[in-house]
């Protein structure tokens, strides 16, 4: 009986070990498991444009949504889960659609305006790719520019800006866009477009005013409000200029001009 304690005083240790190790371990899996599809989907998705500008969407668990470019704050919504697609929300009259990925990504394959659903084509497809879980409940504060305090030969104090040595910051699209720009048509005559920093728009002809208007990007597109026209929607290039893609009537229904319809105008200052 001796021998048969003595085992026993070495066993239940050891089991006692393994069932709290065995406890801890089924509730860990539990909490995996017990997470929301929302709270699995909840988080930041970012994508570099081919012109420069960089977006993200930012999925909050509380069904609220940030959109931001270049760093930039922009729009505030909402999104939901729709059986394997998100619907996002950010636009009045319009719901961005984008495909749940296998590996978490979200890929953008739609847009809906007015109840009317609008394919993207293969090419306009987009995938924005989850780049970090996102458990915060507001935007985060920016922090101010870090200075540090350090001494000449005089031993008097001077400030010294931790940021002097950092790179210039890249400019906006707006500020990109800003500037003149040129097109010649097929019998010679020579129109001129300047888009201003304040937002203005005026088009020349031979040198004359024609019309005036207002412009804005709008999701990577260059928009256009004139007199003659409700908005015309041009497609900013990487090389800077502009091709005109489509226009908005009056009814707010988008269409698309054909390709040779689409005219590209040479940015020349």
């Amino acid at each position: 009986w001796g021998r048969i304690l003595s085992a026993m005083k070495t066993l239940i240790p050891i089991l006692m070990g393994l069932l709290v190790v065995g406890c801890g371990k089924a509730k860990t899996e539990t909490k995996t498991e017990t997470q929301s599809p929302e709270e699995k989907l909840a988080g930041s998705y970012e994508k570099p444009s081919p012109i420069g500008m960089e977006r993200k969407l930012v999925l909050l668990e509380n069904g609220k949504v940030e959109t931001y470019k270049n760093g930039e704050k922009r729009l505030d919504g909402t999104w939901k889960i729709s059986g394997k697609e998100v619907h996002v929300d950010a636009e009045e009259n319009s719901t961005w659609v984008f495909k749940i990925e296998p590996n978490g990504d979200l890929t953008f394959i739609a847009e809906t305006r007015g109840g009317k659903r609008d394919d993207a084509s293969k090419d306009e497809q987009e995938t924005l790719k989850k780049i970090n879980s996102q458990t915060a409940k507001e935007t985060p504060k920016e922090t101010p520019p870090k200075t540090k305090v350090t001494e000449d030969n005089n031993t008097k104090p001077i400030k010294v800006d931790d940021n002097a040595t950092k790179p210039v910051k890249e400019l906006t699209l707006e500020e990109k866009v800003v500037g003149e720009y040129e097109f010649k048509n097929e019998i010679g005559l020579v129109r001129k477009d300047v888009y201003l920093a304040n937002g203005n728009f005026e088009d020349y002809l031979d040198g004359e005013k024609q019309e005036e208007g207002k412009w804005k990007v709008v999701d990577g597109e260059l928009h256009v409000e004139g007199e003659t026209f409700v908005v015309l929607v041009s497609r900013i290039n990487k090389d800077g200029s502009i091709t005109d893609i489509a226009y908005i009537p009056k009814d707010g229904k988008r269409v698309d001009l054909p390709k040779e319809d689409q005219d590209t105008w040479k940015k020349i200052k």
